[in-house]
């Protein structure tokens, strides 16, 4: 009798629900950090990322990220993809570009972060004049769904 009862239970329960496959979020952040080296020192910056997720927090995410960082005189540009495996760890990777002096360079980073709402990371920018950057520090976003719109609760499951 309570198998019958949970059985129609879960039948008109999958008949009502609308699955959504998919959520979009932008996540402004500030990160504050140390960059060892000749070009270290007290780093900081914002980012802002685009990311999919699926229905489920646990599931894999992906998106796009911008930052701009600072430390000392030098200016560090970057545009990179964005991925976050599961529900704790994420990475990601993409060019940059450094501006110090005046004097402009390119170099390529990786980023291997943990999730958190203060968001530990490490970075490396391997730049090509052979001046790279390592980095530690932390970030603190802040995620805003946009897409589906939706009006009660901030992560949904359903339409």
């Amino acid at each position: 009798m309570r198998f019958y009862i949970i059985s129609i239970i879960a039948i008109i329960s999958i008949g009502h629900s609308q699955p959504i496959s998919h959520f979009y979020f932008i996540n402004p952040g500030v990160k504050v950090g140390y960059a060892f080296g000749e070009n270290g020192g007290f780093t900081y910056g914002f980012e802002l990322s685009y990311v999919r997720t699926g229905p489920t927090w646990l599931e894999k995410k992906y998106g796009v990220v911008l930052n701009v960082d600072w430390i000392k005189d030098l200016t560090k540009y970057h545009l990179g993809v964005e991925y976050i495996g599961g529900a704790l760890l994420g990475g990601e990777f993409g060019p940059s570009i450094l501006i110090q002096n005046g004097e402009i360079d390119y170099g390529v980073q990786a980023t291997p972060f943990l999730l958190f709402f203060l968001i530990p990371y490490y970075s490396h920018t391997f730049v090509l004049n052979g001046r790279d950057i390592n980095e530690i520090g932390s970030f603190v976003k802040l995620p805003f769904q946009i897409e589906p719109k939706k009006d009660n609760g901030v992560f949904p499951l359903h339409d």
